[in-house]
Order: C-alpha cells, then sequence, then structure tokens
C-alpha cells in the first residue's frame, strides 16, 4: 500500500506550489526522494 503525501501530511497541501505541476499531493509518496518546491510564506 502506498502512503500518499497528500494522507500522510496533508498540512503541506496548502503549502504546495504551483511550480511542482505536474506532480500533486496525491500523485507523491511519502519518503519519496523527489525534491518539491513549497509556496512562499507571506508574513
Amino acid at each position: 500500500m502506498k502512503r500518499m503525501l497528500a494522507d500522510v501530511c496533508p498540512e503541506l497541501i496548502n503549502e504546495w506550489s504551483q511550480r511542482n505541476l505536474p506532480l500533486t499531493p496525491d500523485s507523491v509518496t511519502h519518503g519519496s526522494n523527489n525534491s518539491m518546491a513549497e509556496r512562499q510564506r507571506v508574513r
């Protein structure tokens, strides 16, 4: 059974960057060696 990132770390969905497309949190497995970008946080 694959553990998808969206299921394991749902809090990361809001930080997912459009630069990662076509990958989505539903298509990446937790613990994969893929590098992902996260959105810049505005303070």
